[in-house]
């Protein structure tokens, strides 16, 4: 199979790898999409210094994955061959103080998921879900990030009527902004450096506003 292979700063290669065997609890995942995270982006300039810090490559990076189950080891009972799924891009240990607050970001034994920048993954069962017929694979891929935008807006406890400030207009951004209008945000602003993204806000939200300005972003806020 084909597979995008990492192996230092500026590094990545296309090669020719064999397909991933599975174990007894695992599911080999044909890869429809595999979308491009920001912690990849750091991967590849050589930024370890985040909570998602890779191992020294050679490795196969990608994480944002929709796809067809291939195949499904023999204690697999959650999907079969066929099935249309996305995983979560890694596992825990459900026991720790963090796991069992719901914190399982914090967990000291979680395990990093990867290599889905490839034409198959594997993937432990328990980070395996089945997808809406209604979702395109395509769109599938934007899962996992949409799910941590889902979870900042929890935290955020935004109300109806409120107004929203969303700090950049990059996938997370446009996400969030888009998950304030949803929310029943009166108006929501988006600060974004870079003049080039100026008309994405608006498209997807209509009820946004952007800015550029440094010195106008602090104004509104004080509003």
């Amino acid at each position: 199979m084909k597979a995008a292979v990492f192996y230092g700063k500026h590094d990545l290669r296309v090669e020719d790898r064999p397909v991933p065997s599975i174990g007894s609890d695992e599911v080999l995942i044909r890869v429809a999409y595999c979308g491009i995270c920001g912690s990849d982006v750091h991967t590849f300039e050589g930024m370890q210094a985040n909570i998602h810090a890779r191992p020294a490559g050679p490795l196969a990076m990608g994480h944002e994955v929709s796809g067809t189950v291939a195949e499904v080891g023999a204690e697999v009972t959650t999907c079969r061959p066929g099935d249309r799924v996305t995983c979560i891009p890694w596992v825990t240990c459900g026991a720790c103080p963090y796991c069992r607050r719901g914190l399982v970001n914090h967990c000291p034994k979680k395990k990093l998921l990867g290599g889905a920048m490839a034409e198959y993954v594997v993937a432990p069962q328990g980070a395996v879900y089945h997808l809406p017929d209604a979702i395109s694979l395509r769109r599938a891929a934007l899962a996992e990030p949409l799910s941590c935008c889902v979870w900042a807006t929890d935290l955020a406890g935004l109300r109806s009527g409120e107004t929203a400030v969303v700090i950049g207009a990059g996938t997370m951004g446009l996400l969030l902004s888009l998950l304030a209008r949803c929310g029943g945000a009166a108006q929501t602003i988006v600060s974004e450096p870079n003049p080039t993204r100026a008309p994405s806000p608006r498209a997807w939200a209509p009820r946004s506003s952007w800015t550029h300005a440094r010195s106008t972003w602090r104004r509104r806020c004080a509003i």
